[in-house]
């Protein structure tokens, strides 16, 4: 018995090097499915995980889920999050940054022109619906540096609010709502947008890829196999997009989301933009685009680490060379 066991271990050694005994990596992502989160799906279903023997779970979650703090109860060992959640979550230095994925800020605000919203000063004293948790930092951010004063409602994350006119003007993603709210029968011209990203001050980069301090410690290869496979995901649908957003509808029907083809499309072209902080061709990546992708600078940590400080929601931050892994590509 023992002589047939050992015969079996030595065959799946031969044929299947490296996945024998494999953990499973559970890999936690901030949302449900949809295109963006197409860099990690793409290194999943092409192959790029299991490539370096990496048998990686990806996980959807809800926005409510605080996906740092299960990061940080070992129920991950990665998790996605925006940069200014794991600022403020980070009070302890346990986790670390090992790829920022997004280089700018996709929020917005959006107005309808009918409700004489033309100007930033259109909206003191109008109902704006906001969302809430971790959204409130540059949305804050934005409301004191004009000085205003509005009647706060609380964000869905949906336009329905937006739509049936409850309120007057409403917090989006560019790269999501907007898009929703022209397939649902608005035209461009008839809103007032107020992109973050057109504004230094209010630029605060959003998606990065985080596992815990000590688990880098322990695993560092596996960590840089993980970035390196995200990275090449992320590359894979910046130039293959029609291919990934199949990928991606289906999970999407896996889940039943009600979404399309032409919605999934645009998500991913708008998300692709932020990749490189600006709307290159695909063909025209070069060196030096490669060589900054996927890195957090330290000027954009501490644009929101001073805003946090303002905003008195820390006293103190992770020094910068704490909170980055350090880890580049090659």
């Amino acid at each position: 018995m023992r002589q047939r066991l050992f015969l079996i271990v030595v065959i799946a050694l031969l044929f299947f090097p490296g996945e024998v005994f494999a953990k499973t990596i559970r890999f936690g992502l901030h949302w449900q499915p949809q295109s963006q989160f197409a860099g990690y799906i793409i290194a999943k279903e092409k192959g790029f995980f299991a490539e370096d023997s990496l048998d990686v779970e990806l996980v959807f979650t809800e926005g409510a889920d605080l996906i740092l703090n299960r990061l940080i109860n070992n129920e991950f060992n990665y998790a996605t999050a925006w940069l200014s959640q794991a600022i403020y979550t980070n009070q302890n230095e346990e986790i670390v940054n090992i790829a920022q994925i997004l280089q700018r800020s996709s929020l917005m605000l959006v107005a309808k022109k009918s409700s004489k919203i033309y100007d930033i000063s259109d909206l003191n004293h109008k109902n704006v619906s906001l969302w809430e948790g971790d959204f409130t930092i540059p949305l804050n951010a934005f409301l004191n540096k004009h000085k205003l004063v509005i009647n706060r409602l609380p964000g869905k994350p949906n336009i329905d609010l937006f739509m049936s006119e409850i309120c007057d003007a409403a917090s989006i993603m560019y790269y999501n709502e907007y898009n929703k709210l022209y397939l649902a029968g608005l035209e461009h011209n008839e809103l007032t947008i107020f992109k973050f990203y057109d504004d230094d001050d209010l630029d605060f980069v959003e998606d990065g890829v985080y596992t815990k301090k000590s688990y880098l410690h322990n695993n560092q290869d596996e960590v840089i196999k993980v970035r390196q496979a995200v990275l090449k995901g992320w590359l894979y649908a910046y130039r293959n997009r029609e291919e990934t957003v199949k990928i991606v509808l289906d999970y999407c029907n896996k889940k039943k989301l009600r979404t399309n083809y032409a919605e999934q499309k645009w998500m991913l072209d708008k998300f692709c933009e932020a990749l490189f902080d600006s709307d290159i061709n695909e063909d025209d990546l070069d060196t030096e685009h490669l060589k900054e992708f996927g890195i957090l600078l330290e000027s954009d940590y501490m644009k929101i680490v001073n805003e946090l400080k303002k905003q008195q929601m820390i006293d103190k931050a992770t020094p910068f060379k704490k909170f980055d892994a350090g880890l580049k590509n090659d």
